[in-house]
């Protein structure tokens, strides 16, 4: 019970929560970074099991230990990074959290988690439906639309180069 006081104390103000949310954004960022130099056959360390799917194709775990765990610690920091990207106000930081936005999106495809992607549809959804509505924005603008556009042909794209594309297409 202490803990619930403590966790409600420090979050009473909402630059406080936002702080938290840029937070686990940016150490989430760092595993889907470790996750993608998996992707790429960089990994450091040499792991004794590893989730091999289709007979070659290893599924990124970073350092959470199994793909599954890593697809939805992503799917729900890729939908933080999007609502606060678009409910932040305009500079560097919007651009770093929608970056960090894409390439969470990009590792969540890569696990070939399915449940994870649903979570991601899911997420992505109810953050850019709440993001709108805390500003009071009842449409998008053009240049948003485009933005998101161009986020989207930049995480499939990647997914292309990494060669899983195949895999990801037989997995859905």
């Amino acid at each position: 019970m202490g803990l619930y006081f403590a966790a409600r104390d420090a979050f009473a103000r909402p630059g406080r929560v936002r702080l938290a949310l840029d937070l686990v954004l940016g150490l989430a960022t760092v595993v889907g970074l470790y996750a993608i130099a998996q992707v790429a056959g960089q990994d450091p360390f040499q792991w004794r099991r590893a989730a091999v799917y289709a007979g070659s194709y290893v599924r990124p775990f970073a350092t959470l230990g199994h793909p599954n765990l890593l697809g939805l610690l992503a799917a729900a920091a890729a939908s933080i990074g999007l609502a606060l990207a678009v409910s932040g106000k305009r500079g560097v930081s919007r651009w770093l959290r929608a970056g960090a936005a894409v390439l969470l999106v990009i590792v969540t495809i890569l696990t070939l988690s399915r449940a994870a992607w649903l979570g991601l549809g899911a997420g992505l959804v109810a953050a850019m439906t709440l993001a709108l509505r805390e500003h009071g924005v009842a449409r998008l603008s053009a240049r948003t639309l485009g933005l998101a556009a161009a986020g989207a042909v930049v995480a499939g794209v990647m997914v292309v180069m990494t060669g899983a594309w195949s895999l990801v297409a037989q997995r859905f």
